[in-house]
């Protein structure tokens, strides 16, 4: 009788279904009606270098502004049908649909996070919203120490979860879809979302739109020009072209923030270690 097969071999099978199905194997790149080409998502130059590949993703540097993003990159299409395929559902067996699934860490960083913008906020608890508020710890916090709260999570089981846990302010769309109204919160959070973000310009402008004049975002993401993120390269576990198409340092984050006319008021940056 055959052994059924583990969780992280499920897992690389549906991986390699989605790059056979997006990939020309004849040319080791995406197939055209799959690919989208791109200038920089920052400042627009069409001016590159490559950087480096993998998976047959191709990864370049402006070298203009010095962002790193993946060029060309999925189209919009190609894209949603990786988020609905069995790759993601997979995945969120053991990060997300298991309500008993571990987040400590997670847990730990959000509620640290949440201390600090109490500092900033200077113990000011008005409108919140997490983009990415998963099974809502964050916010479930948030609300125990004041603040109203707001969440849009994409994840279905995260949402009917969090939902059921936290009310009706918990939403199952795209920021774009929400439609909220102008300057609606004190503060915006977000981890690990930007990377995401395939036209962050556009994304930022509506973020700004949604927060009150003053109020903070709190913007979280890896540091490509991080020691680590040098020395590992395409290595490291953050270059994964499914998902993200863009890479951050906090040069080209506070470019694209004051391009969308966002004061930075300070970066932190630290590195994650287990116990």
């Amino acid at each position: 009788m055959n052994q059924p097969l583990s969780w992280k071999e499920r897992w690389q099978t549906a991986l390699r279904e989605q790059h056979q199905i997006l990939f020309d194997s004849k040319t080791k790149s995406l197939k055209p009606e799959f690919a989208e080409y791109i200038n920089c998502p920052v400042c627009e130059s069409s001016e590159n270098e490559f950087l480096f590949e993998k998976d047959w993703f191709q990864y370049v540097r402006c070298n203009n502004c010095s962002m790193v993003y993946m060029n060309p990159r999925m189209n919009l299409g190609a894209t949603h049908s990786f988020y609905n395929s069995n790759v993601n559902a997979i995945y969120n067996e053991t990060k997300f649909d298991q309500v008993s699934a571990s987040t400590e860490m997670d847990d730990r960083i959000n509620y640290a996070n949440l201390k600090l913008l109490d500092q900033f906020n200077n113990h000011w608890h008005g409108t919140i919203l997490e983009i990415g508020s998963a099974k809502g710890f964050f916010l479930s916090k948030a609300k125990e120490i004041g603040y109203e709260i707001y969440g849009l999570e994409l994840n279905q089981a995260n949402y009917e979860y969090s939902r059921k846990q936290l009310g009706d302010t918990i939403l199952n769309v795209d920021l774009s879809d929400a439609r909220f109204e102008d300057g609606k919160f004190d503060v915006v959070y977000m981890r690990d979302v930007i990377e995401h973000i395939a036209n962050p310009k556009t994304f930022l402008q509506e973020v700004g739109r949604i927060t009150k004049p003053g109020g903070l975002v709190f913007l979280e993401t890896h540091n490509i020009d991080s020691w680590i993120n040098k020395f590992a390269r395409e290595r490291h576990v953050v270059i994964f072209g499914f998902e993200h198409p863009n890479h951050w340092s906090p040069k080209t984050l506070g470019l694209v923030l004051s391009q969308n006319n966002f004061v930075i008021k300070k970066i932190l940056t630290f590195i994650i270690q287990k116990n």
